[in-house]
């Protein structure tokens, strides 16, 4: 798993754009990069991965999955549906497209940030 510290950013954070890869790396509780085969969805590793961030997720209902990726693909659905299917509620989950400008590293992230309160 994927602790994020401020040495890990890729930016400084006076550079950092909300919203971006790099401040939801940096504001992140925990993050992981599921490096997943073109032709296959999941291993076995990375479905324990899943059950595991399902898991917390359920347990702390004030924090939300970001599943990150460069474009939707049948892996991120997958990845949806898989987390759902374990209880995660849908409110809890939400897919971004990381841009082609930012400075994200290939593969599929999963992150988990602490919900803000709604204003």
């Amino acid at each position: 798993m994927y602790t994020p510290s401020p040495h890990h950013a890729v930016a400084n954070s006076s550079s950092l754009v909300p919203g971006s890869f790099s401040q939801l790396a940096k504001s992140a509780l925990w993050g992981i990069c599921l490096n997943l085969k073109e032709h296959v969805i999941a291993t076995h590793q990375e479905l324990a991965i899943l059950r595991r961030c399902a898991t917390l997720a359920c347990d702390k209902p004030n924090q939300v999955i970001h599943v990150v990726a460069a474009d939707k693909t049948k892996h991120t659905t997958f990845i949806v549906r898989t987390l759902m299917h374990f209880g995660v509620s849908c409110g809890q989950i939400n897919v971004r497209s990381s841009l082609q400008d930012e400075l994200a590293p290939d593969g599929i992230w999963i992150f988990v940030e602490k919900r803000h309160p709604v204003c």
